[in-house]
């Protein structure tokens, strides 16, 4: 399903509390949801997923092994494997004009009926910024990320695979993969790894690796040069 399917006149409909939602989802994929969650009906869970209380995930895609704490919003999402996402962290999508129209209100230009109406019969204004060609997901968190506490990220934005979010930081931009950024708006601020590890890691996506494989070798992850060093022993 592409694009943004939420207005005040499809939520309900949309929506399913877990308690029915859960029958399903449960025994699929190992996903273990939490107290008052709301997920919408076409999101997907690779399995291995945990959210904690009073979590909403909106047309998203959630990869293996990635969890995601209390009171976060993740809307139009893709995140990848073994990612961690805090606690409060919210997904920002959608803008308002702020020079060409006379005004904001969307009424004026979008067909949504965000306030219960529209003036417009056609869509005159992009309100989202899309990270694929299907134009399904405007965040895009790559695998082995870190997204601290509170922090915000504002639609079009594609977070490498290792970056670290810093709590409370609010990300306007692209994020490099191992980077680890935080402030208001968000920059960087340091690197995991040297940039010969980064690639080494980069090409061997250990994340995209066999689960058997990964249980394994569990005892290699404490050393980053001990899990390269198993890798290229192994290719």
């Amino acid at each position: 399903m592409a694009g943004l399917i939420i207005n005040n006149e499809e939520m309900n409909r949309v929506f399913v509390r877990l308690k029915e939602h859960i029958k399903e989802k449960k025994n699929h994929n190992k996903v273990i949801f939490g107290k008052e969650d709301l997920i919408s009906n076409n999101c997907v869970f690779e399995g291995g997923n945990r959210l904690s209380d009073h979590v909403t995930v909106l047309n998203s895609t959630i990869g293996w092994g990635t969890y995601i704490s209390a009171h976060s919003e993740i809307v139009n999402t893709h995140i990848g494997r073994f990612s961690c996402i805090g606690d409060s962290v919210k997904i920002v999508i959608g803008k308002h004009p702020t020079h060409e129209f006379a005004t904001v209100h969307p009424a004026f230009y979008s067909l949504r009926k965000q306030a219960g109406f529209t003036y417009v019969k056609k869509q005159k204004y992009a309100e989202y910024k899309w990270v694929d060609d299907d134009k399904h997901f405007c965040v895009r968190i790559g695998s082995d990320c870190w997204i601290g506490s509170h922090s915000v990220i504002m639609q079009g934005v594609t977070i490498g695979d290792g970056a670290v979010i810093a709590a409370g930081a609010v990300v306007t931009k692209d994020v490099e993969p191992y980077n680890i950024v935080g402030g208001v708006p968000a920059k960087m601020i340091d690197k995991r790894y040297s940039e010969d590890k980064i690639n080494e890691l980069l090409d061997a996506k250990w994340w995209d690796r066999d689960i058997g494989w990964i249980r394994k070798h569990a005892d290699s992850f404490e050393s980053v040069e001990e899990l390269l060093n198993q890798i290229a022993n192994e290719s």
